[in-house]
């Protein structure tokens, strides 16, 4: 049996199976397909196409702008986060137990040294006082007496008209009542000391803070600060400071020993001003912390107008005052990774090639650079986005810093 061009033939177990492309039927059903599959494979084409041109497009050498590092002598900074102290504190505590009468001072106000601030009730302690002044007094009287008879007694003894016993007794209680009198007047001083204790005074000069005890409750020495003094000028400034830069200012100054010049302290307050007055160190830990990786140091400033108060965080910048030369790039040419930190690219041979860098400091927009680079490696300063992996092909031309570009214009 023959077999049109216009037939499909479906064999199976030698069955052939004629379609009839001319009824209505065929035709809406090879429409519909049409409809289906033209789609998918537009999008399949054009899926493979696009690929391709981007592959193509990804393998031609990408044009980055190049330079090799920037050498500048600047005034190295180092900066952390510090926190303000009082050069001095003190905590005021009651020293005998009683009943809070009088406060004699404003909160916040400046105090002089042996100010009143505080008064206990006195009345028991006034008391206590008079009563071993009483005791004083009676033990004074029959210590007098018991002298006058010991020497009576050593009269006597000489003239051989009593006996040496009878001297004896004499002189143990004349001694007995000196140490009876003794002790009255231990008692009278503690007394004494107790009641002074009860007019609270101030042991510095300095600003008082709140009161933590209102007039009318009772306080002991268990009772804790009741008010708290500190100095307002000078101010000390407690900071952390990174090992590596620890180390790096130090070997400077061996390797330099004729430098005189001094470190600078320099502090950024809250407000994002910075303190007019600079800070000298005067104190550096003797050990590095090994949670933090840090040294602790501790600056002091001067603060005639009180802006520095005790318990503010501030920005803290040390300051080398030679200038040294660094190594900068800007900090658009760097990108970091999770694993390895900051890395910039660089061309060698038309090729792009990762280097993993350290920076410290920012300095204008550029990092300072302290491992990684060298001053003949020639890093992309433009066009990073277009490098994608080492080895990538790359056109380069020079690079103009912007500002540069800004004076042509």
């Amino acid at each position: 049996m023959g077999v049109s061009c216009c037939d499909i033939i479906c064999i199976e177990k030698g069955l052939v199976m004629k379609i009839d492309w001319k009824s209505k039927q065929t035709r809406f059903t090879v429409a519909i397909l049409v409809v289906i599959l033209v789609p998918i494979l537009w999008n399949q084409g054009k899926t493979v196409i696009t690929g391709l041109l981007t592959s193509y497009l990804m393998s031609q050498p990408k044009t980055v702008e190049v330079a090799t590092p920037m050498a500048q002598e600047i005034k190295p900074e180092y900066s952390t986060t510090g926190r303000i102290e009082a050069q001095k504190s003190v905590d005021v505590i009651a020293r005998v137990s009683g009943w809070l009468q009088e406060r004699y001072f404003q909160e916040g106000d400046k105090v002089k040294k042996g100010q009143k601030l505080f008064l206990i009730e006195p009345d028991e302690y006034n008391l206590a006082a008079q009563t071993a002044k009483a005791r004083v007094n009676e033990n004074s009287a029959v210590y007098n007496n018991s002298e006058i008879d010991l020497k009576r007694a050593e009269q006597l003894l000489k003239e051989d008209l009593v006996s040496r016993e009878y001297y004896d007794n004499a002189l143990t209680q004349r001694n007995k009542n000196r140490a009876s009198l003794d002790g009255a007047l231990s008692d009278f001083h503690k007394a004494k000391l107790n009641l002074s204790y009860t007019n609270i005074t101030s042991p510095m000069d300095g600003r008082i803070g709140k009161a933590n005890v209102s007039v009318g409750n009772y306080v002991t020495p268990s009772t804790g600060v009741i008010a708290q003094i500190y100095t307002t000028n000078p101010m000390k400034v407690i900071f952390p400071m990174k090992s590596g830069d620890f180390i790096e200012i130090k070997r400077y100054y061996k390797e330099n020993p004729n430098d005189n010049s001094t470190l600078s302290v320099l502090l950024g307050l809250s407000d994002g001003s910075t303190y007019e007055k600079e800070g000298n160190i005067e104190f550096v830990d003797n050990k590095v912390d090994e949670n933090t990786g840090t040294v602790t140091l501790r600056a002091v400033f001067e603060n005639p107008d009180e802006l520095l108060v005790p318990g503010d965080y501030v920005n803290v910048k040390i300051r080398v005052n030679h200038p040294q030369k660094v190594m900068l790039i800007p900090q658009s040419a760097t990108k970091t990774d999770v694993g390895t930190g900051y890395y910039v690219w660089t061309v060698k041979d038309g090729k792009a090639v990762k280097k993993d860098i350290v920076v410290n400091e920012n300095y204008k927009n550029n990092w300072i650079v302290e491992k990684g680079l060298n001053w003949d490696d020639v890093v992309v300063m433009k066009g990073i986005q277009d490098i994608y992996k080492t080895g990538q092909p790359v056109k380069t031309k020079k690079y103009v810093p912007e500002e540069k570009t800004e004076k042509k214009n």
